[in-house]
């Protein structure tokens, strides 16, 4: 392969998962110069470095006909060999006000479809879903984050290529001391607090673990709704707000057990986090952890707050859920990563 290709990575919202995503992409590859077009929401960023893995980097404005101008514009002076776009809105931004071909394929990575929020009516969602399918008659190659991903990016009349990325996550900051230093037991969540990760879910496991032991903390890594959060802090919960990267991660590595409480996900990123931290995770019964190991998977609150306890109490069933994890993300490395990517673009 030539030197000098480009890619242009655009998203409306650089922020968490995603930033983490595509920020790890733009070093798994770096025989191509890569850019960043990307939006942000109030107080959800602050840049530990993240950007730096960017030749260049752009804002993408919040007003849908103004980013569709600045998509235009960037890849008009960037001319990228590919344009990869990340998540539902920045997906139809692009394939809306672009044609993917040969010479500039379009690549998309849906980081969770819109159409299996739980929170939207079945008319919507096969509205959206609609959308989507539509959408993928001009996408050179759907580059999905988990397997389910990838089966819901199937389409019987589109042959577009379909490939399983697998997520990675590498520690940063190595100076950090990532072991757990406090002598009781902390549950740490985290995330932008909205529908998606159920912050109410995580409040009532809260409730009822500590109403077993009050010893266990519970907090919570981010912000987002103001009366989510209310609810947070109202059930013991501790919200730490918008921090820095590194701050973020020295919160975590503190964690004793991670629980992810979404009603819904692709394949996040802070499973990886949690596993790379040593931290074992808990998760719910939901379609994208469908084939996780049932010892670390709860339907209901008290199924979840039973597994939590069972952890917090017996340190053996800790580390039996991190061999789990370990067994269950031995595909999510570098190497995987690299030559998955590098197919979606075409160049394998």
């Amino acid at each position: 392969m030539k030197q000098g290709r480009s890619v242009l990575h655009i998203t409306e919202s650089f922020a968490s998962g995603v930033a983490s995503a595509i920020t790890q992409y733009s070093k798994v590859l770096p025989e191509f110069e890569h850019h960043l077009l990307g939006g942000e929401r109030s107080g959800d960023f602050i840049d530990s470095g993240e950007t730096s893995s960017f030749l260049t980097v752009r804002k993408l404005p919040k007003r849908p006909l103004a980013a569709i101008r600045a998509i235009k514009l960037a890849i008009r002076e960037l001319s990228p060999d590919v344009i990869h776009a990340h998540s539902s809105y920045a997906g139809f931004f692009v394939r809306v006000s672009q044609v993917s071909t040969r010479q500039r394929p379009i690549v998309y990575t849906p980081h969770g479809y819109a159409f299996e929020r739980a929170d939207l009516s079945p008319f919507l969602r096969t509205i959206f879903r609609l959308i989507e399918a539509a959408l993928a008659l001009n996408t050179s190659a759907i580059a999905a984050c988990s397997p389910r991903e990838a089966e819901l990016s199937k389409y019987h009349f589109r042959r577009h290529r379909v490939v399983y990325v697998p997520n990675v996550f590498e520690l940063p900051f190595p100076s950090l001391d990532y072991g757990a230093s406090s002598s009781s037991i902390t549950v740490v969540g985290s995330g932008r607090i909205t529908p998606a990760r159920d912050p109410g879910f995580f409040a009532a496991v809260a409730r009822i673990v500590r109403q077993t032991d009050s010893s266990v903390r519970f907090k919570w890594i981010g912000a987002g709704d103001a009366e989510d959060t209310a609810t947070l802090i109202a059930s013991g919960v501790e919200v730490t707000g918008w921090c820095s990267r590194q701050d973020a991660l020295e919160h975590f590595a503190a964690g004793n057990i991670h629980l992810h409480t979404s009603a819904w996900d692709g394949f996040p990123m802070v499973i990886l986090e949690a596993n790379a931290l040593r931290i074992p995770s808990i998760v719910r019964n939901i379609k994208a952890f469908s084939s996780v190991p049932l010892s670390v998977v709860g339907t209901s609150v008290e199924d979840v707050a039973s597994i939590v306890i069972d952890m917090s109490q017996d340190n053996d069933n800790c580390r039996s859920a991190l061999e789990l994890w370990d067994d269950f993300l031995a595909e999510n490395n570098r190497i995987v990563q690299a030559s998955r990517l590098a197919c979606s673009y075409g160049i394998l």
